[in-house]
């Protein structure tokens, strides 16, 4: 169950949950952090990095013989797609067998200081960092990779004492400022770099241009480059990546006359050119269609502060008819990839936690909600519903649901008065409606409700 933490931050984590625990009536096995971190229950929560107003997790224990709708436990499923986009294994299973060579951050800062440009995959393989290692993570890496089963972390040993460091998996989502080159000028190099140079352990970073092989490839090359074509969107969805989106095109002061390496066609061979003679791309940030696609796909990570409604295919479709691609078969390589993202969301998730949604959100919402056959908990704090929007909430076949500081009034809660004597909310175990405007006469009709439900539990 998730919920905000009000407490000093002198307090221990074990505190903190011994008082859930006598709050709750349930027996808690862990609370995990904002950052999906398992907590020490040891430390101060300050110690713990856990601030007031942090969104914690408490993971509940289910009895031997239930679990934690009250149902009949079933046998564990097999790892599907949707378990894929959370397991640490599936990942990098992905990188090794699609051969994406992610960018050591050590080297992405060391080309911004020495004013160099970002090389293509095919030259970044023979490159190294000042301190002698590979530009690129090696495939021998992943492999030594070791996964903590409890948190999900992925760490590896590393430096001279071979001591075990945390890696953090980030993916850089820019725009392609010319056909022959991303970045001329360097000014999205810039921007990642100041925004990554603080970054502690070990980084490995996705950038299409220096990951994945580029034009002109061999056949071996073109093999892997279509392999991760077809699975683009673990990239950028998948719980382990921390994506970062640059939506600025290089500001027309930085773009002065120079050279740069890249291929060239019409001599089959790379070489240096003059950046004016480049084929260049002004379209922004918005028209984008591989960049709405990143930007989609990350919305949809687990407990992003923005937190994303998973946009159904068709809606996807419509938003996307003005968005312009490099290549025309391209679009249809998104739609797919969308669907697919989709389908595997939506079939895993059992828990929604809903922050800022925007009005465009709460429509998709509404056109998702059906789709998820598995939600236990949704959480909703903070956002402006009406009745429409919590009947859809308490009619999804969640057990828990929190609609917390919403704005919820009178009228909002006789509709979902109305709605909770449904058989579509009979799933419905948990109604939290703290801090919405509900009088009596709100709270009149929901308590009738509770006296034909004793099942139900509606706090207020």
């Amino acid at each position: 169950r998730s919920c905000r933490c009000n407490s000093s931050p002198e307090r221990t984590v074990l505190e903190l949950k011994e008082e859930a625990e006598e709050k709750l009536g349930v027996n808690i096995k862990r609370i995990i952090g904002q950052n999906h971190e398992l907590l020490d229950e040891n430390k101060t929560l300050a110690a713990a990095d856990v601030v007031p107003g942090n969104m914690l997790t408490a993971v509940i224990a289910a009895s031997e013989a239930e679990n934690e709708e009250g149902l009949p436990e079933t046998e564990a499923e097999p790892l599907d797609e949707a378990q894929g986009l959370k397991d640490p294994r599936s990942f990098i299973d992905f990188l090794t067998s699609a051969d994406i060579r992610l960018v050591r951050l050590e080297f992405l800062l060391e080309l911004h200081q020495d004013g160099l440009a970002m090389p293509r995959r095919q030259e970044a393989e023979t490159m190294c960092t000042k301190n002698g290692a590979t530009a690129l993570v090696t495939l021998e890496e992943y492999q030594r990779l070791l996964v903590n089963d409890n948190t999900g972390h992925i760490s590896i040993r590393a430096g001279p004492k071979h001591q075990l460091v945390t890696v953090h998996f980030r993916s850089l989502s820019h725009m392609w400022e010319s056909m022959q080159h991303p970045d001329p000028w360097r000014y999205q190099l810039g921007v990642a770099a100041e925004l990554y140079q603080n970054l502690q352990d070990v980084v490995w970073v996705f950038v299409d241009f220096i990951s994945l092989y580029q034009y002109k490839r061999n056949d071996s090359q073109d093999s892997s480059f279509r392999k991760a074509l077809d699975r683009m969107h673990m990239l950028y969805s998948h719980e382990m990546v921390q994506v970062d989106i640059l939506e600025d095109l290089t500001p027309e002061k930085m773009k002065v006359d120079g050279t740069l390496f890249v291929y060239d066609p019409t001599e089959d061979a790379m070489k240096w050119v003059p950046i004016t003679s480049l084929k260049l791309n002004p379209l922004p940030h918005a028209l984008r269609g591989w960049c709405q696609a990143e930007k989609e796909w990350a919305r949809l990570r687990m407990m992003l502060t923005a937190m994303g409604i998973p946009t159904p295919p068709e809606i996807f479709r419509q938003r996307m008819g003005q968005m312009k691609f490099t290549h025309r078969d391209d679009a249809e390589q998104v739609f797919q990839l969308q669907a697919k993202v989709f389908q595997e969301k939506i079939s895993g998730t059992t828990h929604l936690h809903l922050e800022r949604l925007s009005a465009q959100d709460l429509e998709a919402l509404h056109e998702a909600l059906p789709y998820y056959q598995k939600l236990q908990f949704v959480v909703v704090n903070g956002i402006r519903l009406h009745g429409r929007d919590a009947v859809a909430l308490v009619q999804s076949g969640a057990h828990d649901v929190q609609m917390e500081s919403c704005q919820l009034q009178d009228e909002d809660a006789i509709l979902i008065a109305e709605a909770l004597v449904k058989d579509k909310t009979d799933r419905l175990r948990v109604l939290s409606l703290t801090g919405n405007g509900i009088s009596e006469k709100g709270r009149s009709a929901l308590h009738q409700v509770m006296e034909q439900r004793p099942d139900l539990k509606i706090s207020m």
